[in-house]
């Protein structure tokens, strides 16, 4: 039987955590405690025909049998026979919006209270949703807008914190703004069920792309935001320059080819976040001007004549 103490602290924590990257953490260890044995959490981080499952337990000690039995479950049609044999004993967590994660446990493992554990997982899974539900677009599943007001006024004020100016290559981050090259010909032509298609799409192949610690953000209508961190300049061109070459060879279904817009800007040197969004903005209308389908760093196009770099606001900006 479980002590009370450590399920009473085990639910604070998880109640407690309003950050989506960190409520599997908090699930990880609770189980960690509660699971005398060998044990991987996997959680669904996208939905349709094949799931795609993520480990979030930091370390799986199952290697490629995991695999196969997470591909079990990306067929809708299969059922739980046959599952429970072998070494390993799947534990499927779902909410009422479908399969949110698995929990590959070893068969010999001790479970200290198995109740508490079901019960657990239940509200693990719930507690995601909730949160997820707060902080992502609804379709295309990326950060929402108020997410990355949180999120950008956060990394100024660590940056703040650690005046490494001099070096541009040291520690530094970038904003990019990524915008669908005549998306309202999309929706006027094909009509907006096919445009949220379009949406979705670019939004998995920006999830593809992108590294894992990027943040993606769904801005505003057919507009994504992206932050880099810890990237030289050349990085920010190689990472967003793969991100606009895979958007323009992927088919999308009915539509044909389509294209992107790219501007970013390096943030070391930033005083406000409303001022980094200007100057993001300033190199995506520069790259949408002359053509489209182009990716341009807005320091690059200061220091070429190509745009004016904006006066610095003399005073502290407030823009949240």
């Amino acid at each position: 039987m479980l002590d009370t103490t450590v399920a009473f602290r085990a639910f604070i924590r998880l109640s407690e955590t309003r950050e989506v990257e960190e409520i599997s953490s908090v699930c990880a260890d609770v189980l960690r405690e509660i699971i005398l044995g060998d044990f991987a959490l996997y959680i669904v981080r996208e939905g349709g025909r094949s799931a795609l499952f993520e480990l979030a337990s930091g370390f799986d000690p199952f290697g490629e049998k995991s695999q196969d039995l997470l591909a079990l479950f990306n067929n809708k049609s299969t059922g739980i026979k046959g599952l429970y044999c072998g070494e390993i004993r799947p534990i499927p967590v779902a909410t009422g919006h479908g399969l949110h994660a698995v929990l590959l446990l070893e068969r010999k493992a001790k479970i200290q209270d198995e109740v508490f554990l079901n019960a657990f997982l239940s509200i693990y899974a719930n507690q995601f949703f909730l949160v997820k539900s707060s902080s992502h677009d609804a379709l295309t599943g990326l950060m929402n807008r108020g997410e990355f007001d949180e999120k950008l006024y956060k990394l100024l004020e660590q940056q703040s914190h650690h005046q490494r100016n001099d070096d541009q290559n040291q520690n530094s981050a970038c904003l990019g703004v990524i915008d669908i090259d005549h998306f309202k010909q999309v929706n006027d032509r094909f009509g907006h069920v096919y445009g949220d298609e379009v949406l979705l799409l670019v939004a998995q192949q920006m999830t593809k792309t992108f590294r894992e610690d990027d943040w993606l953000f769904r801005y505003g209508g057919e507009e994504f935001a992206v932050i880099l961190r810890n990237v030289t300049e050349a990085q920010c061109d190689a990472i967003f320059e793969r991100v606009r070459t895979a958007i323009e060879a992927f088919h999308f279904p009915q539509i044909g080819p389509l294209t992107v817009s790219i501007g970013y800007t390096r943030m070391h040197k930033a005083l406000s976040a409303g001022q980094l969004i200007g100057e993001a903005d300033s190199a995506l209308y520069y790259a949408k001007k002359h053509g489209r389908n182009q990716l341009h760093c807005y320091q690059k196009l200061v220091n070429q004549g190509e745009l004016h770099a904006a006066k610095e606001p003399a005073g502290e900006v407030e823009l949240f």
